[in-house]
């Protein structure tokens, strides 16, 4: 079987894959359109990022805790436990709340027993999880918002910051095993 150090540390290379990804993607907006809205009443770009900065403090302190269950309170009374974080001015500070909340839970997370990690937390839903099973949640759940960012992008008519990704891979991949470029392919836009 494999050891609670590795599975914790291959979900930890997931998510910060993924929150990369988050990066990226709010990096790829211009700054005069990072509070554009798809729809009324829809977060903005802005506001989705300070969304995932304060839901992943959220993740790993209920995650921490002895007793963790994600339906002892509401969820704006976790935000004010865990999550609450200084309203950006501007998206370099959004940036870097991304990349220094991740430093955060990354390093609460390592810091856990493995007794720990391995005991149960009651979801949203009431459902009993493994600790460490919860964590792709966390990423997952981030994932989530990159799709919604890069729809944003493409509202704006600007390309997805992954799909720059991918087609970065294949040029890459096209160079690297001289393989012509119609037997690989990416979206066009």
């Amino acid at each position: 079987m494999t050891d609670t150090s590795t599975l914790i540390n291959d979900a930890l290379v997931l998510w910060a894959d993924v929150r990369e990804g988050v990066i990226e993607e709010i990096a790829n907006i211009p700054e005069d359109e990072w509070n554009f809205r798809p729809a009324p009443g829809a977060w903005s770009v802005r506001e989705i990022g300070e969304h995932i900065v304060e839901s992943s403090l959220v993740f790993a302190g209920e995650l921490a805790r002895r007793e963790s269950s994600f339906q002892r309170q509401t969820l704006d009374d976790f935000y004010r436990e865990f999550g609450t974080q200084p309203r950006v001015r501007s998206k370099s500070e959004l940036l870097a709340q991304l990349r220094d909340t991740f430093s955060e839970v990354e390093g609460r997370l390592r810091s856990l027993s493995d007794e720990h990690l391995l005991g149960n937390l009651t979801g949203f839903s009431g459902t009993s999880f493994v600790r460490l099973s919860f964590i792709h949640y966390g990423y997952a759940h981030e994932m989530h918002h990159c799709g919604q960012i890069a729809l944003c992008a493409r509202l704006l008519g600007l390309v997805p910051a992954s799909t720059q990704r991918l087609r970065r891979m294949q040029q890459a991949a096209v160079q690297t095993y001289e393989l012509p470029e119609a037997e690989l392919t990416v979206s066009p836009t």
